[in-house]
């Protein structure tokens, strides 16, 4: 089975994905909204 390798502008654009939506929304610290979420235990305890 071959491994196909992911080039840079494959996961650019997969992180582009993932953080429009954040920045439609009006966030503009994309990096402290995902550390403070990152330590947010209230999404998996609701």
């Amino acid at each position: 089975m071959a491994v196909k390798t992911v080039s840079f502008s494959d996961m650019a654009h997969a992180r582009s994905l993932a953080l429009n939506p954040m920045r439609n929304s009006g966030i503009t610290n994309v990096a402290q909204a995902l550390w403070s979420g990152a330590l947010t235990l209230d999404p998996i305890l609701v």
